[in-house]
């Protein structure tokens, strides 16, 4: 089987690997052991110990309980002390299914007989302290009693030492395990290591040696020295087939600087002679640029002329359009003139007509102000009279109340009618009063309409005279701007045709721009045409001074390589 680099490397990398895999599984299953150990310490010893920590402070918190029961009386207390020994109790049986070995359980039964004994007496005590004789209890309770807690407390403190005892064993036994469990670890870690690292070095030596020798030869035909010996090597592997083809490209760098040695003579001898050549041919292409660019330039100012030219025929036409749009809206303006001066002609004549209806009105409504005031002087007086009548219908049905007050009984119709009569009396003079007040004003406001009407009336007339002034300016302004109509339409049709002259120059102007842009184009490309000859010329000129130069350079760098 044919091992290449790739190979080698892989089998290398695949053996260190593999010894990894070993060192990691190796490591992993210790740290499983050590985790499952400590799980099993603390869910077991450290269990055990918290519950005989847990019965033992339950059994003080009963005794504290009894006590305080006993001292004083109080049901409370004995209540607390029974959940004491209930809890005692169920942590007892808790700690009894966990335990596992002989020793704990021939503690468990020393402990439960101390108990018994204890509960037993405790029980003694609360019977005589319910019949009140807490004397006698008192005494059995710190004589007897006494005795069995100390009992009792002994075999607790044996339990708990034995637990905790327990408990440092186990430590000891884990912490053990995990040492040795590291030294193993480590010791497969150091044997993967060494193994890798001769690996290491077995394979960096069957690669590097040959790519030294190879890398010296690299130099020296670097150095321009072909006459470097060829490399024979053992190896199948790629480094072998690059020694191969390393043998192979020195032959043919041997073959191709000898053709290269000779072309660069040649090449030296042709540079020169084209060099020669494009000299004189750059010559010619600057006559020829220089020609083109003196007539690009009379072209291009021969159409500055005429841009000029027509600019100013445009300038020229813009005025012509604008006083045409000027001499149209002049000439729209003066007819509009025309139709508004002959409406105000008429609506003058109807002003006049309406103005003498107005002053004829006037006359009318001052007539009927004068009829108006006429009758309300009337009606003022008949209010007086009626006035005086209801003084007097007042004064009479005074005197009637008066003597039906006289008459007694008999009189009271005759008094109630007096009454009213006298109140609609009053409201007539009231009445009357209001009217004579109301046409009091309407006689003043028709005073005053009278005179509005009289100052309305000259003014009527005034504006009478005014109007037909008015009326006769209206016509002259008729007369004056139909004279203007006629003379803006002359001057719109002269100015018509004076646009149409300049549109035709513009137009011939904007043919002989065209052409002389056109000259201007065909100069130019002939101008760049002889500026890119020009330019090429010179390109070929640089390059054949570049090759000249490049073939004594070419010559000299041959002169480096040893055939």
């Amino acid at each position: 089987m044919k091992m290449t680099v790739g190979k080698k490397l892989f089998a290398s990398f695949f053996v260190v690997l593999v010894l990894l895999g070993v060192v990691s599984s190796i490591g992993y299953y210790k740290l499983g052991e050590v985790d499952k150990r400590n799980s099993e310490l603390i869910d077991d010893q450290v269990h055990k110990i918290v519950l005989v920590k847990n019965l033992q402070l339950s059994l003080k918190d009963a005794r504290i309980q009894l006590r305080n029961y006993m001292l004083t009386g109080e049901e409370a207390m004995l209540a607390e002390y029974q959940k004491a020994e209930g809890e005692y109790d169920r942590i007892f049986s808790e700690y009894k299914k966990v335990s596992n070995s002989k020793e704990s359980n021939q503690l468990l039964q020393e402990l439960k007989g101390a108990e018994a004994a204890f509960d037993v007496t405790a029980t003694k005590v609360l019977e005589l302290s319910g019949k009140k004789k807490q004397k006698e209890a008192l005494a059995i309770l710190y004589g007897s009693g006494k005795q069995l807690a100390i009992t009792f407390n002994d075999k607790m403190e044996a339990l708990v030492k034995y637990q905790q005892k327990k408990l440092e064993t186990e430590s000891i036994v884990v912490t053990d395990y995990m040492q040795e469990s590291k030294e193993m670890v480590l010791f497969y870690t150091i044997v993967a290591l060494v193994i890798a690292i001769v690996l290491a070095y077995f394979v960096s030596r069957s690669i590097s040696t040959p790519v030294l020798r190879a890398s010296a030869n690299l130099k020296q035909i670097a150095g321009g020295d072909l006459t470097v010996e060829k490399l024979t090597l053992r190896n199948t592997d790629e480094i072998g087939a690059m020694a191969h083809s390393m043998n192979e490209m020195v032959d043919h760098l041997r073959s191709v600087v000898g053709e290269v040695h000779h072309a660069s003579d040649q090449v030296a001898a042709s540079s020169q002679q084209l060099s020669a050549s494009a000299e004189e041919s750059t010559a010619s292409a600057e006559q020829v640029a220089t020609i083109a660019q003196r007539t690009a330039l009379g072209a291009e100012q021969q159409i500055t002329c005429f841009q000029d030219i027509a600019s100013a025929v445009d300038d020229m036409a813009t005025g012509i359009t604008t006083i045409s749009g000027s001499s149209a809206e002049m000439l729209a303006t003066a007819k509009e003139a025309t139709q508004l001066s002959e409406q105000g002609t008429q609506a003058v004549g109807s002003v006049v007509t309406q103005m003498n209806h107005i002053n004829h009105s006037v006359i009318e409504v001052s007539k009927l102000m004068t009829s108006l005031e006429t009758r309300a002087t009337e009606i003022s007086k008949i209010v007086s009279i009626i006035t005086g009548i209801a003084g007097q219908t007042n004064l009479l049905a005074l005197n009637a109340a008066i003597e039906a007050a006289q008459a007694g009984e008999h009189g009271k119709g005759f008094a109630v009618v007096a009454g009213e009569v006298r109140k609609l009396a009053e409201e007539s003079k009231h009445s009357a009063n209001q009217i004579t007040d109301m046409i009091a004003k309407i006689q003043q406001e028709t005073k005053a309409a009278v005179l509005a009407m009289s100052d309305g009336k000259v003014q009527v007339t005034e504006g009478l005279k005014d109007t037909e002034e008015a009326n006769q300016a209206f016509m002259r302004i008729a007369h004056t701007v139909a004279n203007v109509t006629s003379k803006v339409d002359d001057v719109t049709q002269s100015v018509q045709q004076l646009a149409t002259v300049s549109g035709g120059i513009s137009h011939s102007l904007q043919t002989m721009h065209t052409i002389s842009e056109e000259s201007v184009a065909a100069t130019q490309q002939s101008s760049a045409a002889s500026q890119e000859q020009l330019a090429t010329m010179e390109e070929v000129t640089a390059s054949a001074e570049a090759l000249a130069q490049l073939a004594e350079e070419l010559q000299g760098t041959m002169g480096k390589f040893k055939l």
